[in-house]
């Protein structure tokens, strides 16, 4: 929710000081900050305070009144409070479920049963925008059997207990869930945190966390990387069945223009071959590692090159993918132009 500039009244003992505009998301609420002081020979008689909506001057709505709610206009009933006590000087309206038709400018006025009585001016105008916010997910790396807790919040002006977080797991797993609720001046912060032991299932399933407010709601979506356990390992998916696989140990392959076939730990595998620009460094080009990988064509070489060491690495376990279990070099005259 959005204030902007303020203003006080002053009328003998009698002042305000009230936000202008106030701007609020439709759903959520709007929170009018108000502070207010009367005379005081007036302390010891309780007050009355009424919040007014002057959208129409000639049918004004009473969109909060502190005595008998049952004067509330029907539209603004159960909708509306104080979020401060009166005797302290603290006037300041919450209106909750904020819809377009709640627009307009609003005042306060204060009575006593001696028939004292004061409106405060100027006017507070609230405008009600679209609902936009998010909850925030916090990303944390998230390794092959290592437990973590990943953390969601959602910053809102809306107390009580109708605000909610949740989470959508993969496959809707039973998950550990922890919530709080933290309050910083006007604004409440809705944390929940999911324990998740990863497992290779999870990689690339989503985690979302979704908010929701009585008639609104929201979420943010998680894409979940698995790492595998041991550094050693490659992880690659093959029929959607992600699983690690030992890497063999470094390996060296004389080249003449040749072409060779290696995985990175990312999760690509790079065909690399000797640069003409430089000729002792290989150039690589991204190759996916998905179902079924393949040799991708490369630019013709017609220049000479000498023969150079390429560092080739692939996983052990490989016989069911369309390539040879071993690292191999291939020849250009195998590529297709």
């Amino acid at each position: 929710m959005l204030f902007l500039l303020s203003s006080a009244a002053v009328s003998t003992e009698w002042t305000i000081n009230v936000q202008l505009n106030v701007t609020a998301q439709r759903g959520l609420c709007a929170r009018i900050p108000c502070n207010y002081s009367y005379p005081s020979r007036l302390n010891k008689i309780p007050p009355v305070g009424i919040w007014i909506n002057d959208k129409n001057w000639n049918n004004q709505l009473i969109a909060f009144h502190s005595r008998d709610h049952s004067n509330e206009s029907s539209r603004f009933y159960n909708r509306t409070r104080l979020s401060g006590a009166l005797r302290d000087g603290n006037c300041t309206l919450v209106i909750y479920n904020i819809s377009q038709e709640d627009e307009g400018p609003y005042h306060f006025r204060i009575e006593f049963i001696n028939n004292d009585r004061f409106s405060f001016f100027p006017v507070t105008r609230l405008r009600v925008s679209d609902f936009t916010d998010k909850p925030s997910i916090f990303p944390v790396e998230t390794v092959e059997g290592k437990t973590v807790n990943i953390t969601c919040t959602f910053n809102t002006t809306c107390d009580g207990t109708a605000s909610t977080l949740t989470w959508v797991t993969p496959n809707d797993e039973p998950l550990s869930v922890s919530h709080s609720i933290t309050q910083w001046s006007d604004s409440l912060t809705h944390t929940s945190v999911v324990s998740l032991t990863p497992a290779l299932k999870h990689h690339r399933q989503n985690l979302t966390c979704r908010f929701r407010y009585r008639t609104v709601s929201s979420e943010q979506t998680l894409t979940l990387t698995v790492q595998c356990k041991y550094e050693d390992y490659l992880l690659y998916t093959n029929n959607n069945s992600p699983r690690c696989t030992q890497m063999m140990p470094q390996q060296h392959c004389k080249t003449d223009r040749n072409v060779c076939l290696f995985p990175s730990n990312s999760g690509q595998g790079h065909l690399g071959y000797p640069s003409p620009a430089s000729r002792d460094t290989p150039t690589a080009l991204p190759l996916l590692l998905g179902d079924a990988p393949s040799i991708l064509p490369l630019p013709r070489v017609d220049a000479p090159l000498p023969s150079v060491e390429l560092p080739l690495y692939w996983p052990s376990q490989c016989g069911a993918l369309s390539v040879p279990p071993l690292p191999q070099c291939i020849t250009p005259s195998t590529l297709p132009h």
